[in-house]
């Protein structure tokens, strides 16, 4: 990760795979939240020998934070949804929040902005012309709405094939790129993070829907983590309950930079 003579910044990666991604960053975060669940008021002295990954890193990369050499740091893309909401009990805006699966390898229940990804090629080992325009930050991101916020699983052609282009037939994805398209919504970028449990980078980015219909029309459909939307809003919840949270944000209105629109393939 470095910068150019601009201040942008800019990501130099290669093709990997997501269980080297596994076994040689997200270990470190279990490695450190093992160590320190063990001895939590433990200096840095006394935890550091213990960190046997991460001092072995260390030793290797000058700036693991910034340098991704030496291990799989896969790259994420995370998006914050942030709707409208004009009802009755409520007239401003609210945002999602929702554990992550039990069924992932990793971060099982941890609460998650929602939808959150692998930024990846949807089919590997294609030609290089659909595999380069598989890398698109918006197309993720968008991917990754329809599948997480309706519960849809990754689409089939139906020949065994698996088709990059097919979440954009569907009602949810072409009902998200037509408010995009009109201004109704927007996708933001906001950055990009640096996990230092794992050491690995995200993509961030903020989706704003504007207009209240939908969540209005929407949020009937709306299924996460096998759980629908407004089967948590109606249920009182027990603390160990992981469902699907909406935040109300107190402030009323959003301000944003015009500059900050996402437009990157």
């Amino acid at each position: 990760m470095t910068r150019d003579e601009h201040g942008r910044l800019r990501l130099d990666c290669k093709l990997g795979t997501y269980y080297h991604s596994l076994s040689t960053s997200e270990c470190l975060d279990a490695e450190l939240s093992e160590a320190y669940a063990a001895w939590p008021d433990a200096t840095p002295e006394f935890s550091w020998p213990r960190l046997e990954r991460r001092a072995w890193l260390h030793e290797r990369v000058s700036d693991p934070v910034a340098d991704g050499r030496r291990r799989s740091a896969a790259i994420g893309v995370s998006t914050l949804t942030i709707v409208r909401v004009r009802n009755r009990s409520f007239d401003g805006y609210k945002l999602f929040l929702s554990p992550r699966s039990v069924t992932v390898a990793i971060q099982r229940r941890r609460y998650h902005v929602v939808p959150s990804g692998m930024f990846q090629p949807f089919i590997p080992g294609e030609s290089p012309d659909l595999l380069q325009e598989q890398f698109s930050v918006a197309a993720t991101a968008i991917r990754e709405f329809v599948e997480e916020l309706y519960g849809v699983h990754e689409l089939e052609t139906g020949d065994g094939r698996v088709d990059p282009n097919a979440v954009y037939r569907r009602r949810e994805a072409q009902l998200l790129n037509g408010l995009l398209k009109a201004g109704d919504a927007a996708l933001l970028y906001a950055g990009v993070a640096v996990n230092l449990f794992a050491l690995r980078h995200e993509i961030c980015t903020v989706l704003v829907i504007e207009d209240p219909r939908w969540y209005e029309r929407e949020s009937g459909e709306l299924r996460i983590c096998e759980e629908f939307l407004q089967q948590c809003e109606q249920a009182e919840l027990l603390a160990d309950q992981r469902w699907v949270r909406l935040i109300s944000l107190t402030r009323p209105g959003l301000g944003r930079s015009p500059g900050r629109l996402l437009t990157l393939g």
